[in-house]
């Protein structure tokens, strides 16, 4: 891995506990711990155990992964696999039915929940295209974004669309 977080930097952490599969919660790097590429990160919508402090962690980089581009909104389809803004983090899921008045309904898989599959109603503006970040770069499966990309992931040559 090559990429080095730097303090302050806003990045997402991917958790791995049971029931937290596929979700990706905001944080801020504090610091770098050794040169491991392990750090301290501050979560930004989580908080500690005594409820009054944001939770802070010791992670690895391979936890961790630069906040994905801004993708202008777009109008999903059936199949789209997006993330779902709730519980204070990003959540993997697939569109399963356009609802009218700019709503989508979404199944996530339960993972480690005993295999359950849930099925929510979100608002666009609740949704992101999903993006992986793979070897340094985002990948991005959504088949209809090459015409839609802001200029600015373009000209930084960071999105591979995959087709």
């Amino acid at each position: 891995m090559t990429n080095k977080f730097k303090r302050g930097q806003q990045v997402e952490i991917c958790s791995k506990e049971e029931g937290f599969e596929n979700s990706y919660f905001p944080a801020t790097i504090i610091s770098e711990i050794n040169k491991n590429n392990e750090y301290i990160v501050q979560f930004n919508t989580l908080l500690g155990e005594d409820e009054q402090r944001p939770l802070r962690e010791f992670r690895s980089a391979a936890d961790i992964r630069p906040v994905p581009p801004e993708i202008e909104s777009i109008k999903y389809e059936v199949s789209d696999a997006v993330d779902a803004y709730a519980n204070d983090g990003w959540w993997k899921g697939m569109v399963v039915k356009v609802v009218y008045g700019g709503r989508y309904q979404v199944k996530f898989d339960g993972g480690g929940r005993g295999g359950e599959v849930e099925v929510k109603k979100y608002l666009g503006s609740y949704l992101r295209v999903h993006q992986d970040w793979v070897d340094d770069h985002w990948v991005c499966s959504h088949k209809n974004l090459n015409s839609k990309l802001p200029c600015q992931c373009c000209a930084r040559g960071q999105i591979i669309i995959l087709r």
